[in-house]
């Protein structure tokens, strides 16, 4: 008689090992578009796993503003992520008090006046505790 292992346990390593190869192939690739995730999740032999996807933009959104003091529109620039989802992360980390607002100004990428630069620089943050971006406009 031969062993057939089906175990939930070892289903759920090779589950493990899948998401781990998922989660790599999404870090190396440029934006995967919300449509085509699913698809992406299915090649993997996976159920859609939206949590991945989000997870690696978030980061990468992080990431760049801890290295670039700039707009929502630049790192839309330069990621490729989409400008709505950048709102979310943006939402998401001034939840968690890990992305200030800490000029506003005129966007380098469109031109735009009265936009607000962000940054998630941790050396920068420490700096501004209690700054509050609408006072400069009480200077003018």
């Amino acid at each position: 008689m031969e062993n057939h292992d089906n175990s939930p346990n070892k289903r759920q390593g090779q589950d493990t090992y899948k998401i781990e190869q998922l989660k790599a192939f999404v870090k190396q690739s440029k934006y995967i578009d919300i449509k085509e995730q699913p698809n992406v999740c299915k090649q993997f032999g996976l159920p859609f796993l939206r949590y991945i996807f989000q997870d690696e933009y978030r980061n990468r959104f992080y990431e760049y503003l801890k290295h670039h003091t700039t707009t929502v529109a630049s790192v839309f620039k330069a990621t490729g992520i989409p400008e709505k989802y950048l709102c979310q992360c943006k939402a998401y980390y001034e939840s968690k008090k890990l992305l200030k607002v800490v000029a506003i100004g005129r966007c380098p990428a469109t031109g735009s006046n009265n936009v607000q630069f962000l940054t998630t620089n941790e050396n920068l943050l420490s700096s501004l505790v209690g700054f509050n971006p609408t006072n400069q406009y009480k200077m003018f």
